[in-house]
C-alpha cells in the first residue's frame, strides 16, 4: 500500500470511526432516555389501574350494601315453588349484572330429609318494601368499602284481592336448608315487554296509562304486576284483565323457577363453574362481597355475590389512557390473563408477554416498554406495555441522517486531502526514487529541496548522506588498499612468528626424560604465538635429576630470544654447581646482553638421593604435597634474571619419601582471573592441590588444567601457563 493511500485511509478512519461513535452515543443515550421517560409515564398508568381498581371495589361493594333491601328469604323460600313475587331495585341489579352473575344463599343450618312435594297451591303475592337505613354497615378506611353485610326485613306480600298477608316461614323451614342459587341474568329477564308478549297483545301497555298506571319506564314486569293488582283492587281492570293477569303470573313464576334455582338440581358442571367463579373473586378482588339473610331476627344463611372477576377488572383496564396506544393487562398468580378487549392478546403475544395463554413478565422487550404494579389486597399485578417501535424507529432515522451529513462532510474533506497527499508524497517519492539510485552505486545523485518543512529537511539530509557517502567510499577504497598491503604484511609477520614459534618449543625438550625414581608430567599453554614460559631437565649419570621452568617478561619474539638465552646458560651449566650459583651468574649473562627492560623469572628443583634441593629468581613457590595429603611450600625470594647483575639466591633442600608430589608453575596460573576479574589466587591453588585424588603427574595436571578452563572461561589466557609436576615412585 502507498503512502498516498494510507494517509487517505487514515482520515478516513480518523474521521468515520469516531464520526460513527458520536452518533452511536447519541442515538443510545436517546434511547435510553426515551425508555425511562416512557417507563416513567407507563409507570403512573399502572398506578392509575391500582386506583380505579380501588375505586371499582369501593363502588362495588356501596352497590352490594344497596342490595340489603329486597327480599331474598321471600325468594330462597319460593325456590322452585309458582309463587308470584313483587321485587324492587330492579335497576341496581341491572347495574350489577354486568359484574355479578349470580347469587348463592349458604344456609346456616344441616339441610333437612328430603320430603314428599307439596300439593300444588294457588298463587300468591308478596309485596316487598325497601328499608330506609342499613343496619351494621360501614365504610372503610381511605374511602374503601368493607365487605357487604346488610340485615334484610320481610314486608308480607298480599294476596290479590286484598287478602290477609300470608305468615312468614318459621326457623327450621326445609326450604332454608338447602344451597339457592339466584341468576340475576333470568331473574330480569321478566320485562314489560315479556308481558305483553304473555298477554299475546301489543297494545296492553298502552292501556296500563289509560287505567293510570302511568309510564312504567325501566321498570320489570314484577313491578308492573304489582301495579296492576293495585288497579283491579281498585276496580280498575275488568274480569278479563284479570284473567290476564293470572296468565302473566303464571309466565312470571316459570321465568322465576328458572332463574331461583337449588343448588342440588344443578348439574355437576354448573356447580363447578360456580365454584370456581366464586373463587376467583375472591384471589382477583381480594374480598368476598357475602352478607348475612335473617327471618324474624334470626340469622338463617348469607348471600354470596358471585362477582364476574374477569369483567370487573376489564372493566377498570378499559379506563386506561390509550392514546398511546398502550395495552393495559392483568394476570394473577396463576399467569391467567385479564384484559380490557380480547383484540390486545395477539400484540402480547406477538412480542412474548403472553405464551401459552399464561402471562410471561420477563426480560426487557426491544421495541416496547412494560411496567407492573402489583395489587396491595390481592394476588393480581397490574401491566401496562407501551409500543415505542416507531419512536425507535424515528430515532434510528435521525442518526442515519446525521451520519449520513457527517458523512458527507467527510467526504468533502477528502476531496481536498487527495490533493495534498499527492503534493506530500511527489517530493517522498523523489527521495525513494534517489535512495534507490544511491544503492545502486551512483553517489553523485542529489534531490531538490522544495520546502522548508520535515519533507525538505529530510531531503537536505539524504543530500548530505549522499556526499558523504560518496567521501566515504572513497575513504574506503584507500582503506580497502592499505588493509590489502597489512594483511600481505601480517602474512609475513605471522609466517616469520609462526617460524619464531616452532623455533621456542624446539627449545623444549622433545621428550620427557626417564627417570627410574621419578615419573614427570608437563603442561604449557601459551598466550601468543610465541610465550615467554619455559622448562627444561637435565639427568645426570649419577642418578640427579634436574628440573628448570621460566616465565620471561612479555610475549612474542623478545620472549622468545630470552628463552634461547636461558636455555643456553642451562644447556652449558656445570652438573656439580650449586642451583643458587647458577642463578647468580645466569642473572650477571643476562645483565650483560643489554635487553633493555627485559627479565626471566627462574626455578630450578633437584632431585637427588631421596633429597629436593629448590633455589627460585623471582617465581612463584615450589609446592610439595606429602604421601600422607599434607602440602608443604617452598617460597624463596630474589630477583627475575636481568634485572641487577649482581644478585644472590637462595638454596633450600627437603627430604622425600615415596608418593611425595612436587609442582612447580609459572605465574599464569594463579593469577588467572575469572569473569569478574578475581584471580584463583595461591591459596587456592594449595587446596587444589590438598584436595586431589590424582595418583600421577599427569592426572593431577589433567584437574589443573580442566579448574583453569572453567574458571577462566574464554579460549585464550591474557598470560602462558606452564606446569611441572615430578613424583617420587613409591
Amino acid at each position: 500500500m502507498s503512502l498516498r493511500t494510507k494517509i487517505v485511509v487514515w482520515f478516513l478512519l480518523l474521521s468515520v470511526l469516531p464520526l460513527a461513535a458520536i452518533v452511536s452515543y447519541s442515538y443510545l443515550s436517546s434511547s435510553r432516555a426515551l425508555r425511562r421517560a416512557v417507563m416513567q409515564e407507563t409507570w403512573e398508568l399502572a398506578g392509575g389501574l391500582d386506583e380505579h381498581m380501588k375505586a371499582t371495589r369501593a363502588e362495588l361493594g356501596d352497590r352490594m350494601r344497596q342490595l340489603h333491601g329486597l327480599p331474598w328469604e321471600v325468594l330462597l323460600a319460593d325456590a322452585g315453588g309458582s309463587g308470584e313475587v313483587e321485587l324492587g331495585h330492579e335497576k341496581l341489579l341491572r347495574e350489577l349484572t354486568p359484574f355479578v352473575d349470580s347469587l348463592e344463599f349458604v344456609p346456616s343450618a344441616p339441610p333437612a330429609p328430603l320430603a314428599p312435594p307439596a300439593p300444588a297451591r294457588e298463587a300468591r303475592s308478596v309485596t316487598v318494601v325497601a328499608p330506609g337505613s342499613i343496619a351494621g354497615s360501614q365504610a372503610g378506611a381511605g374511602g374503601e368499602t368493607a365487605d357487604v353485610v346488610a340485615r334484610v326485613r320481610v314486608a308480607p306480600g298480599r294476596a290479590p284481592g286484598g287478602a290477609a298477608p300470608e305468615k312468614p316461614p318459621k326457623e327450621g323451614d326445609p326450604r332454608f336448608t338447602e344451597p339457592v342459587v339466584i341468576e340475576l341474568d333470568a331473574l330480569l329477564q321478566a320485562s314489560p315487554e315479556s308481558l305483553a308478549a304473555a298477554w299475546k297483545s301489543d297494545e296492553v301497555l298502552a292501556d296500563w296509562d289509560g287505567a293510570g298506571l302511568g309510564d312504567l319506564g325501566p321498570r320489570s314486569a314484577f313491578a308492573a304486576l304489582g301495579a296492576m293488582k293495585m288497579a283491579i283492587e281498585r276496580g280498575g281492570l275488568g274480569p278479563e284483565d284479570r284473567r290476564k293477569l293470572e296468565e302473566v303470573g303464571r309466565h312470571l313464576s316459570e321465568i322465576y323457577s328458572r332463574a331461583v334455582r337449588k343448588l342440588s338440581t344443578m348439574e355437576e358442571k354448573e356447580r363447578a363453574r360456580l365454584e370456581a367463579r366464586m373463587k376467583e373473586s375472591s384471589r382477583v378482588l381480594g374480598r368476598e362481597y357475602a352478607w348475612p339473610v335473617e327471618m324474624a331476627g334470626e340469622e338463617i344463611g348469607s348471600l354470596r355475590a358471585g362477582v364476574l372477576a374477569s369483567r370487573v377488572v376489564a372493566e377498570v383496564l378499559g379506563r386506561t389512557d390509550r392514546s398511546q396506544s398502550e395495552i393495559p393487562f392483568a394476570f394473577d398468580a396463576d399467569g391467567r390473563v385479564y384484559l380490557a378487549d380480547p383484540e390486545d392478546r395477539a400484540p402480547l403475544e406477538a412480542v412474548g408477554l403472553i405464551v401459552d395463554g399464561r402471562a410471561r413478565p420477563d426480560g426487557e422487550l426491544a421495541d416496547w416498554v412494560v411496567a407492573y404494579l402489583t395489587d396491595e389486597e390481592s394476588d393480581l399485578t397490574f401491566g401496562v406495555a407501551r409500543p415505542i417501535k416507531e419512536s425507535v424507529r424515528e430515532l434510528r432515522a435521525t442518526a442515519g441522517r446525521n451520519f449520513g451529513l457527517g458523512f458527507g462532510l467527510v467526504g468533502i474533506a477528502l476531496i481536498g486531502v487527495v490533493p495534498l497527499s499527492r503534493r506530500l508524497t511527489r517530493d517522498l517519492e523523489e527521495l525513494t526514487a534517489g535512495s534507490e539510485r544511491l544503492a545502486a552505486g551512483n553517489w553523485d545523485v542529489r534531490v531538490p529541496v522544495r520546502s522548508r518543512d520535515e519533507v525538505g529537511k529530510l531531503a537536505q539530509s539524504f543530500n548530505r548522506l549522499a556526499r558523504e557517502l560518496s567521501d566515504n567510499q572513497k575513504r574506503l577504497l584507500d582503506t580497502q588498499l592499505q588493509q590489502k598491503l597489512l594483511q600481505a604484511e601480517n602474512e609475513r609477520k605471522g609466517h616469520e612468528l609462526e617460524e619464531a614459534r616452532e623455533f621456542q618449543f624446539s627449545l623444549l625438550p622433545g621428550e620427557l626424560p626417564r627417570h627410574p625414581d621419578v615419573d614427570i608430567a608437563v603442561f604449557m599453554r601459551t598466550a601468543t604465538e610465541v610465550g615467554g614460559d619455559y622448562y627444561d631437565f637435565r639427568q645426570e649419570p649419577g642418578g640427579a635429576l634436574t628440573a628448570v621452568i621460566g616465565d620471561a617478561t612479555g610475549h612474542g619474539a623478545r620472549a622468545g630470544t630470552m628463552v634461547t638465552v636461558i636455555k643456553s646458560l642451562f644447556t652449558a651449566w656445570p652438573p656439580s654447581a650449586a642451583l643458587a650459583d647458577f642463578l647468580g651468574e645466569a642473572a650477571a649473562a643476562v645483565k650483560s646482553m643489554n635487553l633493555g627492560r627485559m627479565a626471566m623469572a627462574v626455578a630450578l628443583a633437584r632431585i637427588e638421593n631421596g633429597r629436593l634441593r629448590v633455589s627460585s629468581a623471582g617465581m612463584p613457590p615450589a609446592l610439595v604435597r606429602r604421601s600422607c595429603g599434607t602440602v608443604e611450600e617452598i617460597a624463596l625470594s630474589g630477583l627475575p634474571l636481568g634485572g641487577m647483575a649482581r644478585s644472590s639466591y637462595q638454596e633450600r633442600e627437603i627430604a622425600l619419601a615415596p608418593g611425595d608430589t612436587i609442582l612447580l608453575m609459572s605465574d599464569g596460573f594463579p593469577e588467572l582471573p575469572d569473569e569478574a576479574g578475581e584471580p584463583i589466587g595461591y591459596d587456592r591453588v594449595r587446596r587444589l592441590l590438598e584436595e586431589s585424588t590424582a595418583a600421577e603427574p599427569q592426572a593431577l595436571i589433567d584437574e589443573l588444567a580442566g579448574y583453569a578452563t572453567r574458571w577462566h572461561r574464554a579460549a585464550t589466557p591474557a598470560d602462558d601457563i606452564t606446569f611441572v609436576v615430578l613424583r617420587v615412585r613409591g
